[in-house]
């Protein structure tokens, strides 16, 4: 299926209007990774997690912010606003639904 770029734009819009969880101060790795393992709300990061996420492995997509998977698990959308940092984990409802409006491969 070839990608839409306003389909792309309205997903990352609609992703970008989830509840934001707000980043504790001192906040152990374990703790994050929990914080922001969960569909359906934002979590706000750290420009170091940020880039931490950005460089650990190619991203899947790169646009406005940048997809992540490790392996087979649904993506996770990193993008940065008004200098603060966030993180949304995807349902895999909404991967597949992006990977066909992006034009990319499921993570498998």
């Amino acid at each position: 299926m070839p990608a839409s770029a306003a389909a792309v734009r309205r997903t990352l819009a609609d992703l970008r209007t989830s509840p934001v969880l707000p980043r504790p101060d001192g906040e152990p790795w374990a703790a994050l990774m929990t914080r922001t393992s969960s569909p359906e709300r934002a979590a706000e990061v750290t420009e170091e997690t940020y880039g931490y996420f950005l460089d650990v492995l190619p991203p899947r997509w790169m646009g406005e912010g940048f997809m992540f998977a490790e392996g087979a698990e649904a993506l996770r959308y990193f993008w940065k606003s008004n200098g603060r940092f966030y993180c949304r984990q995807l349902t895999w409802d909404e991967t597949a639904a992006f990977c066909a409006a992006a034009g990319i491969p499921v993570p498998d």
